[in-house]
Parts: structure tokens; C-alpha cells; sequence
């Protein structure tokens, strides 16, 4: 079975809060993969909601910027949402991007993760997606006052789920975005992202899913009188 998308949720937070709720995608079902991304200005503990498993340490730029990645196989009952705490009020995103088709003993084939300073483009570079799997990509960057800044990648099949940045003046602002590829032919794979201006703070997540083995069975064909099996994958 194919991986596919079963459905993305986000939420926006360009007012400081010392939490994140974050919806269930529709038609999540029981045994679907979903992945998160949450982001906050500022190094602060995360508590994550019971039963999800963070896919490492997080991506910290400095002592002002921080991303977590995170990951939970669909129950038959999820609720409605999930909501993540920070240790103080801070501006914030998240997402919550739900798969079906994903391996279920190996979900996440490998990861990657960055940061940096003073620049407008980051690259969790060298991936190894497997064939047929999946490339989620997320950006977070911190920058004081306006225009609000925005993202873009280097893959344009890539589908965007979330792209925004706040523009409060004389104040810190918080930029994100998160993307998805569809299916890969698989391989070291790299995304660069471009913020649309100079950010003081950027941190990125790359992160390959594992389609679900094939199921083998035997075909049947004759040579001759004998008759010989091959694989076939369904």
C-alpha cells in the first residue's frame, strides 16, 4: 500500500500563549501515522501530550528559536485535538500532518535537522528516503518588526501547508512553514529553504517516511511443462 495523505491541521499563534492546540486531521484512522511539528520563539520546555514520541532532540537556534518533531500512531479513538505547553507565553506554530500507508514497525525512515543565524536560507540537507516514501519539511525563523516574511522551497511539487509570519513593529516576530513531497523515488534527498528576507534566528526539520512493505504473493507461469512462481507486489 502506497503512502498517502490522510489529512493536515495547523495552528497560528502570532500572540504569545504558553500553549498549542493543534486539531486532529479528519479521517484519521487506526494505525495511521501522524507527524508534528511545533515551534516557539524562545529555548523554553515543551510538554507534549501523552503518547507522542519526540523524533529527537529539538532544533534550537540560539537561545531564542525552537522547533520539536514529534510522532503518534493513530488509536481507533483519537480526540478532537492535542495541545502542547510551553514552560512561559510564547508566539508559536504547529502542525499535525496524518499518513496511512506508513510502516508500522519503522515509520520514520531517517531525519534531519538545522540551524542557524543572520541568513534567509537553511538546508536539513542529505535524507535517505527510501522508494516510495514520503519528505516532510518544516521552517521556523525569528525576526524583529515588519514586513512579515515568508517562505518558499526548492521543490516546487513539494505541497505547502502552512506559510506565515507575524508583523508586529518593534517586537519579535516568528515566521514558519511545513511541506509535504508525495511519493520519491527515493535517495539522499535535500530541501533549501528561502525565507523572503535576512532572519536573525532559522531552525528546520526534514523528515523521511517509510511506505508500508508490499505484501509478496506467488504468480504463477509456465516454461514449457514446468511451471515456475515470481514475486508480484500488491
Amino acid at each position: 500500500m502506497p503512502i498517502a495523505r490522510v489529512g493536515v491541521e495547523t495552528a497560528w499563534g502570532p500572540t504569545a500563549d504558553n500553549e498549542v492546540t493543534v486539531d486532529v486531521p479528519a479521517g484519521v484512522g487506526a494505525g495511521d501515522l501522524m507527524v508534528a511539528f511545533v515551534g516557539l520563539i524562545g529555548v523554553v520546555d515543551v510538554i507534549a501530550p501523552a503518547g507522542w514520541t519526540p523524533i529527537d532532540t529539538p532544533a534550537d537556534a540560539g537561545s531564542n528559536l525552537r522547533i520539536g518533531a514529534y510522532v503518534r500512531t493513530a488509536s481507533g479513538s483519537e480526540p478532537a485535538n492535542y495541545t502542547w505547553e510551553f514552560g512561559s507565553s510564547r508566539k508559536y506554530f504547529g502542525c499535525i500532518l496524518a499518513y496511512s500507508g506508513v510502516d508500522s514497525v519503522s515509520p520514520i525512515a531517517a531525519h534531519a535537522k538545522a540551524a542557524d543565524t543572520n541568513t534567509d536560507t537553511i538546508s536539513p540537507s542529505g535524507v535517505l528516503v527510501p522508494g516510495g516514501g514520503w519528505l516532510l519539511t518544516a521552517a521556523a525563523g525569528r525576526y524583529m518588526g515588519t514586513p512579515a516574511i515568508t517562505w518558499s522551497t526548492s521543490d516546487g511539487n513539494d505541497t505547502e501547508h502552512l506559510n506565515l509570519g507575524s508583523d508586529a513593529e518593534a517586537a519579535q516576530n516568528i515566521t514558519a512553514a511545513v511541506w509535504d513531497s508525495g511519493e520519491l523515488a527515493g535517495g539522499s534527498t535535500t530541501r533549501t529553504l528561502t525565507a523572503s528576507g535576512t532572519l536573525g534566528l532559522l531552525a528546520a526539520w526534514a523528515v523521511a517516511l517509510a511506505p508500508d512493505e508490499a505484501t509478496t504473493t506467488w504468480v504463477p507461469w509456465t516454461v514449457g511443462a514446468a511451471q515456475i512462481g515470481v514475486e508480484a507486489d500488491s
